[in-house]
């Protein structure tokens, strides 16, 4: 883990919402501890979920929800304007991937 990361264990919820063109998956999480807004947010799919080469990530809880994507991986780079306290939820959701 690299300075300035937060390792987080995140669950998918059950709220996946099938479209034509893939699924959207919502995922929720809670930091334990203060959010710097250098913080990097990386979040990995597990390898039997395809992300679609057009695949969005947003979030109405960043301040910058600009998102990367590597494979499997999304990252947000200084995600946030200022700090967050702990217990801050954040919620991102994606759109086109595989169920599978």
């Amino acid at each position: 883990m690299v300075a300035g990361e937060i390792a987080l264990n995140s669950f998918f919820s059950d709220n996946t919402e099938v479209q034509e063109d893939g699924v959207i998956f919502t995922l929720s999480f809670t930091p334990k501890h203060t959010v710097l807004s250098t913080t990097r947010i990386t979040i990995e799919f597990p390898s039997d979920i395809t992300l679609a080469e057009n695949c969005v990530a947003t979030s109405s809880s960043l301040d910058n929800d600009a998102a990367t994507f590597t494979n499997n991986m999304i990252t947000f780079t200084n995600p946030f304007n200022s700090y967050k306290g702990s217990e801050y939820t954040i919620e991102v959701q994606v759109n086109s991937g595989t169920n599978p």
